[in-house]
């Protein structure tokens, strides 16, 4: 009993490593055709740039706007959802 579930177990292993390997080979894949067009996209970026004589900026980092907005939600909130979702009948 216990040798068929060690190789149940054992063959489940086999087909979940498989299975993990093709979904990282899939998702390399995708990445290197993501960076590729984001190279793509930064030169043609860079180009038109030039083009129009703007200076080319010296940091991908753009500054952070803080958020506005009350802290806590209002009662008004409460209602517009109320409104928003019909009460359940069970």
């Amino acid at each position: 009993m216990h040798r068929r579930a060690c190789v149940v177990l054992l063959g489940a292993m086999a087909v979940a490593l498989v299975l993990t390997r093709h979904r990282l080979s899939d998702a390399q894949a995708e990445l290197r055709l993501l960076r590729l067009t984001l190279r793509a996209h930064e030169r043609l970026r860079s180009q038109a740039e030039m083009a129009s004589g703007a200076t080319v900026p010296t940091s991908r980092v753009q500054p952070v706007a803080p958020v506005e907005g009350p802290a806590e939600p209002s009662v008004s909130d409460f209602s517009e959802w109320e409104q928003a979702v019909p009460p359940m009948d069970s």
